[in-house]
């Protein structure tokens, strides 16, 4: 019998981290440009998957300016308080302990462009050993990864999703095959993801997607909280 895997986004499905985004945003482009962006605006913009430097080129009048809003944003991001307040959805710790002790392969395919805070959230919730995979976007610009190593369990792609790339990575470093593989997102991109990986998907839909569009889309499974995924990935 095959090994089964279940691999997760990030934020919006693991972890709330919606403040931590959007705040720093909002700080970044008040100070630099003297600019108030509606919330609703950054929030749908940032769950496009969009790399820092294109998500600030939307707004900046030149690269420098850009420079400047990433450099600000990643700097309110690493504050003890901002880092606080990305929290795991209900069930999350508890649900993950369960799978591992079921044996379930686990990984990590995120479009976050951030090892540090990611590495810094999965340890601060004793979560890191458990996954086998953490793949991430590299969101640096040129040839060279941000903290990738070959055979390191932290790995970087240049490719956000809705290319399959991080879920590529992630089974080939499972040792999985897609047949026996389980995805979980909350964002059309995810899905779409998914599909191309030829993965089962399954849709997050407390995450940060709208219900509706993703319905419309469509996934394997719908869940409304966390812990559904056991029964789907054991049964």
């Amino acid at each position: 019998m095959s090994q089964k895997a279940l691999i997760c986004d990030f934020d919006g499905t693991l972890f709330d981290a919606k403040k931590w985004m959007v705040y720093p945003a909002e700080m970044a482009l008040e100070e630099i440009l003297d600019m108030q962006v509606p919330r609703e605006e950054l929030e749908h913009r940032f769950s496009t998957g969009l790399r820092l430097e294109d998500f600030y080129r939307g707004y900046a009048a030149s690269e420098d300016e850009v420079q400047e809003l990433v450099a600000c944003h990643r700097d309110i991001q690493i504050e003890p308080a901002m880092m606080a307040t990305v929290t795991p959805y209900p069930r999350v710790l508890e649900t993950i302990a369960t799978l591992h002790t079921a044996d379930v392969k686990l990984g990590i395919a995120t479009s976050r462009g951030d090892s540090t805070g990611l590495l810094k959230t999965l340890q601060d919730h004793d979560l890191f050993w458990r996954f086998g995979a953490v793949v991430y976007l590299d969101d640096t610009e040129g040839d060279e990864k941000e903290n990738s190593k070959p055979g390191s369990i932290l790995t970087a792609v240049k490719n956000a999703k809705p290319d399959p790339e991080s879920l590529f990575l992630a089974m080939k470093m499972l040792r999985v095959d897609p047949k026996d593989t389980f995805f979980i997102g909350d964002t059309k991109f995810d899905l779409l993801a998914g599909e191309a990986a030829e993965v089962t998907t399954i849709c997050a839909l407390y995450g940060y997607g709208d219900d509706e569009k993703l319905r419309v889309i469509g996934a394997d499974h719908f869940i409304k909280e966390f812990s559904e995924v056991v029964d789907i990935v054991l049964s």
